[in-house]
């Protein structure tokens, strides 16, 4: 059959070099897209990590002021349940926005859905970069 039209077994070897190119090729770009989003995701973390460190620390200082300023310490107290609730809150919210802003394809990547999650994910990556 291949003698009677020529070049037809080149061809069909051409077109399965091509099919294959294609999918080893796909299958490269995903795994680079994958090491991509890990490694972007990390650094957002990292940095949303130290406005979260900043926030508690400028909190403790409205705190302070706020004991100076003679404040009751029952308002005090309220206004720090509120200030943790709304933190918790953001700190949720903020994860969420992070899986969501991928594509569905690639939102397993990102390792997280909730804040919990997104620190312990933070914290691994900080002992693995140490050792």
């Amino acid at each position: 059959m291949f003698e009677t039209i020529p070049f037809l077994y080149e061809i069909l070897w051409a077109s399965f070099g091509l099919v294959l190119y294609k999918i080893v090729s796909r299958v490269f770009d995903y795994g680079r897209t994958s090491l991509l989003i890990k490694e972007m995701v990390t650094r957002c973390l990292a940095l949303i990590g130290t406005m979260v460190e900043e926030l508690a620390f400028i909190h403790e200082l409205k705190y302070k002021t706020m004991h100076e300023s003679n404040i009751d310490e029952k308002q005090i107290e309220l206004i720090k349940e509120i200030d943790e609730q709304t933190l918790r809150t953001w700190k949720d919210n903020v994860a969420m926005a992070i899986v969501n802003s991928f594509p569905k394809e690639f939102q397993s990547i990102v390792g997280f859905s909730t804040w919990d999650e997104a620190i312990k994910k933070l914290n691994n990556f900080h002992k693995s970069k140490r050792r």
